[in-house]
């Protein structure tokens, strides 16, 4: 694709799908602008989410003269942010959508065909200021075969906090309410037995007080709620809420292109065997000794937004934990991991993996030749740990060609016994140790 073939002002966009496809796009772009003869140089920029905030910010600056500014972006720029000075569009047609299976509780990452809303949103990206061109990767018939619109998250998305929202409500009726998007009761079916594995709900299905309505209170995942609600009786309160804060922001290490190896270093600052949520804590512990400074999270390749947004958090999780009148107790700045790590143990005691091969995870409850092989994602920083941990939980599964687990702690098998007696039998913990 010969970007520099169009003559006369304006900027081009081009949708790509990730990362990933975004950072080989601009080494082509940047390749072939050293070898074009053309009268105007490429000026190759990326857009994605977990860009820093400087790097996001290059692509609103004014376009020098004699340079075409090219914008490589997600679907990010479809509708959340607007660059006036586009006026060619080029759409790959395709986008990632993530899809919850209810089966086996992961959420995948796929890469699927956008939709005509879609492809008509990422057009009229193109001539904010004068006439614009969109060039779609794919034949014009293909247009027509499109969904009308994209799948609605409420029909590819795990409905646990959905539904323990709905029964704080009143609502008890689940399989029949008036749905704006009905979604398969599969994972209507899913969403009530995690609640209930959880102790949210009782064996009538009804919301289990205080315990199922002090998690609908707050604002988290169903599974993290029931670990911050639980870190009181393990007097580790203050360091869940700092871990929950953590989990809830995005983009908390900064990528540069270029600077993975500075990265990795840097997190062997704060890394420890235990996992990334003690690491995570590590972290946050740092960011509040440097007086929340923003130069020390620059020379550390951390995302200062993000923990400013991760304190936010916390402050207003501790207020709920007032209100509900829990107890709010420190172990010490962690010093007492196990307690940490056993309060995660009774939130995510569903997503216990054990080794199974060299480097790859199966779910401690899964058997035989169709269960899941997972591996650590490589941003953990027990990806490369030797030798790898035999126990592992995970809050988060990202699936792209591989299905890896994100936010990994070490945990003792014993512990699901004690902490999850009624998901996991005594004798298939015993055969999982073995």
């Amino acid at each position: 694709m010969a970007i520099h073939r169009y003559h006369g002002p304006g900027d081009v966009l081009i949708f790509l799908t990730g990362q990933e496809e975004i950072e080989s796009a601009i080494e082509l772009l940047e390749q072939q602008d050293s070898e074009s003869h053309s009268r105007y140089r490429l000026m190759a920029l990326p857009l994605y989410a977990g860009l820093p905030q400087a790097e996001q910010m290059k692509v609103f600056s004014p376009t020098p003269r004699g340079v075409r500014k090219v914008i490589v972006a997600t679907p990010i720029a479809e509708t959340s942010v607007t660059l006036e000075g586009v006026v060619y569009v080029v759409d790959c047609g395709f986008m990632k959508q993530q899809c919850y299976n209810p089966h086996t509780t992961h959420n995948t990452l796929l890469v699927v065909p956008e939709s005509r809303a879609n492809a008509v949103q990422r057009a009229g990206r193109a001539g904010r200021v004068r006439p614009g061109h969109c060039y779609r990767l794919y034949q014009e018939a293909i247009f027509d075969t499109l969904a009308t619109a994209p799948v609605a998250e409420m029909q590819r998305s795990d409905l646990s906090s959905t539904v323990l929202q709905l029964k704080a409500l009143g609502v008890d009726n689940i399989l029949n309410f008036d749905w704006m998007a009905p979604p398969p009761a599969e994972l209507l079916v899913s969403a009530l037995e995690l609640l209930y594995a959880l102790g949210a709900l009782d064996e009538s299905a009804k919301l289990t007080k205080p315990l199922g309505a002090f998690m609908a209170e707050l604002p988290l995942d169903v599974m993290l709620a029931k670990v911050v609600l639980v870190s009181p009786e393990l007097k580790c309160s203050e360091e869940i809420l700092t871990i929950a804060a953590m989990l809830s922001v995005q983009s908390m290490w900064v990528s540069v292109r270029g600077a993975k190896r500075e990265l990795d270093e840097v997190k062997l600052h704060f890394a420890v065997s235990e996992g990334d949520h003690i690491t995570y804590l590590n972290v946050y512990e740092g960011f509040c000794r440097s007086n929340r400074s923003p130069q020390w999270c620059s020379r550390n390749c951390l995302n200062y937004r993000a923990l400013l947004r991760a304190a936010d958090v916390r402050a207003q999780l501790r207020k709920h934990l007032q209100r509900m009148q829990l107890s709010l107790e420190s172990n010490g700045g962690g010093r007492d991991s196990d307690a940490v790590l056993r309060a995660l143990t009774a939130g995510f005691f569903a997503n216990a993996t054990r080794l199974d091969g060299a480097d790859t995870y199966v779910g401690i409850r899964e058997r035989g030749g169709d269960a899941a092989r997972m591996r650590i994602h490589p941003t953990s920083v027990l990806f490369q740990a030797a030798p790898p941990p035999k126990f592992l939980l995970y809050t988060a599964t990202k699936s792209t060609k591989q299905l890896y687990m994100e936010d990994v702690a070490t945990i003792q098998p014993e512990w699901l016994i004690e902490l999850a007696p009624h998901f996991y039998e005594e004798r298939a913990s015993r055969q999982a140790a073995a």
